[in-house]
């Protein structure tokens, strides 16, 4: 003897097929004849005659977190940055008492507009900055090849000590970045290291100890430029 077979899942009718049926049920066709001739089954020709002609949207599971935790949710994450910087996980324990975990925090944040980003490392630049960048490119447009083979380029990095590791914020979809969510930083202490190169030659760099971080300023080593560099750009 066979095993019994599990039974096909047989996907609802769309409007059309639903509209055919009442057509021809209210036409004087019995269920059985419509199955047949539609070639449907006689479940699915009942359940379409109980149901709207119309299918409705199916509403799935509804959300852990009712519509005024979600509220409150919000409102804690826009508070203050510590908030915004909160995993998800983290956010489960800190409302312990609604029993829920990081999955449905996201899904509630998801559903409010609100995703996970990257924080800035640095704040972006100002108006007066912006003006002043414009102002430098616009001075120095009709320069020289040669007269840009006379300055004498510096950078620096430090390395500190801290957190290392990209800072993530929770925002709004169409949230713009602001000075606000710059990611914090950490490790007052470091070591700066500076160099310079011109068109000739490259400069030595110097190491040095940062103490404060703003208000240290790096000192380049005394550099001997000759003829070779008549510009120093800091």
């Amino acid at each position: 003897m066979d095993a019994p077979a599990t039974p096909k899942h047989r996907k609802q009718l769309n409007r059309d097929q639903r509209l055919q049926v009442h057509t021809l049920y209210h036409a004087g066709h019995t269920q059985k004849w419509i199955a047949q001739h539609l070639s449907f089954t006689i479940r699915q020709i009942q359940y379409t005659l109980k149901v709207p002609i119309t299918p409705q949207k199916k509403t799935g599971r509804p959300p852990l977190l009712s519509p005024e935790r979600t509220q409150h949710l919000i409102q804690f994450i826009r508070s203050f940055k510590e908030a915004r910087q909160m995993t998800y996980l983290a956010l489960s324990q800190h409302f312990s008492d609604w029993h829920v975990g990081e999955y449905a925090i996201r899904y509630a944040l998801r559903k409010a507009g609100y995703h996970r980003r990257v924080a800035l490392s640095k704040p972006p630049l100002s108006e007066e900055n912006k003006a002043k960048r414009l102002t430098w490119a616009e001075e120095h447009l009709s320069w020289t090849l040669a007269q840009w083979n006379t300055i004498l380029w510096s950078d620096e990095t430090c390395v500190t000590g801290g957190r290392h590791m990209r800072t993530w914020v929770t925002l709004e979809a169409q949230a713009k970045y602001d000075a606000k969510e710059v990611a914090t930083q950490e490790g007052k202490r470091g070591t700066k290291r500076s160099a310079c190169r011109s068109k000739h030659k490259p400069v030595p760099a110097k190491r040095t100890r940062r103490i404060e971080v703003d208000v240290a300023k790096n000192e380049v080593e005394a550099l001997e430029l000759g003829d070779y560099c008549t510009v120093l750009v800091l």
